[in-house]
């Protein structure tokens, strides 16, 4: 049975499991219901939100989230009581060098 459904999905003449990562042959057709579908997302608008009313705050967490698996619980902590204590400007270009570096990767 399950062999005959991988023979249904590899049908030529079923082009919506065929081609499962494009919805249409017009590519702005495809960039709209991409950014549809993102937009519209509860998660997505929340973290929009976040970036809008808190952008140093946001940042904070992306970096921080990206270097926790990273580093050592002790490590961590140290981390983020050193950003804790630097002001505003300071642990905005520290986080901006920290996040231009973890992307860089």
């Amino acid at each position: 049975m399950s062999e005959r459904k991988n023979i249904i999905a590899r049908s030529p003449h079923n082009k919506i499991l065929d081609n499962r990562s494009t919805y249409s042959a017009n590519k702005q057709i495809n960039s709209l219901i991409k950014n549809l579908a993102k937009k519209t997302s509860y998660s997505y608008s929340l973290a929009i939100d976040r970036n809008r009313k808190n952008p140093l705050d946001e940042l904070q967490r992306r970096v921080l989230k990206k270097l926790q698996p990273k580093l050592s619980r002790d490590r961590f902590v140290q981390l983020q009581n050193d950003l804790s204590s630097l002001c505003a400007l300071d642990r905005h270009d520290c986080l901006q060098e920290m996040w231009s570096k973890l992307n860089a990767r």
